[in-house]
């Protein structure tokens, strides 16, 4: 599966280069897309006209293990994708609360998204959107907001995260869905066929007019 959303990404990106002079991707989390961030590191694109960020990121410090940041500087931000520039949705404050204006205003210059790449948990949660979640509501509500801050006592590695809202995510030119594993499949199709559920991944598939590219491997 990683070679094949390599390739695609890979067209996304020229295709839509041709046409601009600059592009913006956000990036999931999490282990499933590393190994697709390491096939395109090595492509050949112009990567100093790329600016790379994240759908979401654990409130730790960028260095420690966990950290989305960490991840994708160790898989993606290398060889050839070096180039690119990285907008970090982390800073020094004590709580994502407390950054989220900070956080919106550095993604203003890179919003909206050329591509947003999303994974999925067994929950059925993108970004760190997940049910039931403190600051789930205005985080799903539709406004200009680009990010907010969520405490999910549930999530792994902190339950204090900052996400991009579901807004933002829709107004993405092009999404990708990263999942594997047959619960997880299920949890897609479950989603597309509730679309009065108030979940993000049910209301993501309700909101967009332009399709969802969902990748799937076992």
């Amino acid at each position: 599966m990683a070679s094949r959303v390599g390739a695609r990404l890979e067209h996304v990106i020229t295709a839509r280069l041709r046409h601009k002079k600059t592009l913006s991707i956000a990036l999931a989390g999490g282990t499933t897309p590393g190994p697709v961030y390491t096939a395109l590191s090595s492509r050949a694109l112009p990567w100093s006209r790329i600016a790379v960020t994240l759908t979401d990121e654990r409130w730790r410090h960028r260095r420690e293990k966990g950290s989305n940041e960490r991840m994708v500087r160790s898989t993606l931000l290398r060889r050839r994708a070096a180039q690119s520039r990285f907008v970090s949705l982390k800073s020094p404050h004590p709580t994502p609360q407390g950054a989220v204006g900070q956080i919106d205003r550095r993604l203003a210059s890179v919003t909206p998204f050329d591509i947003c790449v999303l994974g999925m948990g067994a929950d059925g949660h993108i970004a760190s959107l997940f049910p039931d979640a403190d600051g789930l509501e205005t985080a799903m509500k539709p406004s200009r907001r680009r990010a907010a801050a969520i405490y999910a006592a549930q999530a792994d590695g902190s339950p204090h995260r900052i996400s991009l809202t579901l807004e933002e995510i829709c107004r993405s030119a092009e999404i990708f869905l990263i999942l594997t594993g047959h619960d997880k499949l299920r949890v897609l199709h479950n989603a597309m066929t509730q679309t009065a559920s108030l979940s993000a991944l049910s209301q993501l598939l309700a909101r967009r007019t332009r399709p969802v590219h969902a990748f799937w491997a076992p």
